[in-house]
């Protein structure tokens, strides 16, 4: 069986596309060891799968509009595979049955986040390889909910195999972490953090009102520490647009690897994520390993993922953004509590439970219509 796997997102910077693919390829190599495993990528890239039996290969084009509907296809024939596994948008003319990933549509839900361009291109692109796919796949029952309602697929076409954090996100030595993170980012004392504000719908700009309130009260010292794509000059525009005097207290660490994940968590007080929506959350999961209070969104697939292991707050308001995370801070009998029940939720997730989920989703593409 030759199942290949559309790489492009391995290469991009942390994203939960990436290490969903990545956890998909090491597990599903392991538990199918007979299957020859690829990765196509339209451009050299480093390959961060230590599996020996998942082969890189380069499927090079002109232009990166034309990777999906003529170099992919071409390769695929060229290769006699049996199944290939689509990042959003399907070849269509694919010569093997495909299953396709998709994990949410913000595009539908947040058009305004997107230009007309944008909107219109994703709107027909995805909606057609839903269709073209012989299986959609998804990390949770809310975004089944939202693909089944915006692009009019069948239920049963739909197939939801939850995502899971990493093995490195494991409770450790809280005061090492701490030295680490202090060495490697000169960050020190108390913080909270967040992770992944690329993008507007992560809601950074309510999360700085919410913490330029909580700076206001007396003894409130802990610093935000932001993980991710949020720039100094984006960072000086919000807090100037909003008069948010925050001086020193927000901290950025830019994108990380994925291996110094595990000590910005443990040594954090809190981890914070109000996002606007998720398809599912990997960062709740992670940080529930790492033995770290979660204050998350009551939308989308967050309570899902998270279930009774975190203080749920509204992200459309400040005051209740600011008052999870004064929850989470002060009470010590919640937080040992979010701690324990933290690390039971993560335990219930697993990228080889995923892999195996996933593995019978190719097997269903497969079979005989």
């Amino acid at each position: 069986m030759r199942i290949v796997v559309d790489g492009r997102p391995i290469a991009a910077r942390w994203t939960g596309d990436r290490t969903y693919l990545l956890e998909i390829l090491r597990e599903g190599a392991v538990l199918q060891p007979d299957w020859d495993w690829r990765v196509y990528y339209r451009e050299t890239s480093p390959m961060p799968i230590a599996e020996a039996r998942v082969t890189e290969q380069i499927v090079p084009s002109p232009t990166g509009w034309l990777w999906t509907p003529w170099s992919a296809p071409r390769q695929l024939q060229k290769d006699q595979a049996d199944l290939f596994h689509a990042a959003y948008l399907v070849p269509p003319f694919s010569p093997c049955p495909c299953v396709v990933a998709i994990h949410d549509v913000t595009f539908r839900l947040f058009p305004r986040l997107f230009t007309l361009k944008q909107y219109v291109a994703m709107n027909a692109l995805i909606m057609a390889s839903a269709w073209r796919a012989r299986v959609v796949v998804t990390g949770s029952d809310s975004a089944k909910r939202d693909l089944v309602r915006a692009l009019g697929i069948p239920p049963d076409k739909v197939a939801v195999t939850p995502f899971a954090a990493g093995r490195i996100f494991v409770p450790g030595d809280r005061q090492r972490s701490s030295e680490r993170v202090r060495e490697r980012w000169g960050i020190s004392g108390e913080y909270l953090v967040t992770v992944g504000f690329a993008s507007p719908r992560k809601n950074l700009p309510r999360l700085l009102g919410a913490y330029a309130q909580l700076r206001k009260r007396d003894g409130f010292r802990a610093k935000l520490v932001l993980v991710g794509g949020c720039d100094e000059g984006r960072l000086g525009a919000l807090c100037a647009e909003r008069g948010l005097q925050l001086g020193g207290e927000v901290l950025r660490t830019g994108y990380v690897a994925d291996a110094d994940l595990p000590d910005l968590y443990r040594a954090a007080r809190l981890f914070v994520f109000p996002s606007l929506y998720e398809g599912f959350g990997i960062p709740i999961l992670e940080a529930m390993a790492c033995e770290t209070p979660v204050v998350a969104s009551n939308t989308s697939s967050m309570p899902e993922v998270a279930g009774e292991a975190a203080v749920l707050v509204d992200p459309l308001s400040e005051d209740s953004i600011a008052g999870g995370i004064a929850r989470g801070l002060e009470d010590e009998r919640l937080r040992n509590s979010l701690v324990l029940r933290g690390l039971a939720r993560a335990s219930q997730f697993s990228w080889e439970r995923t892999a195996r989920a996933t593995i019978e989703v190719y097997r269903k593409a497969l079979a005989p219509r």
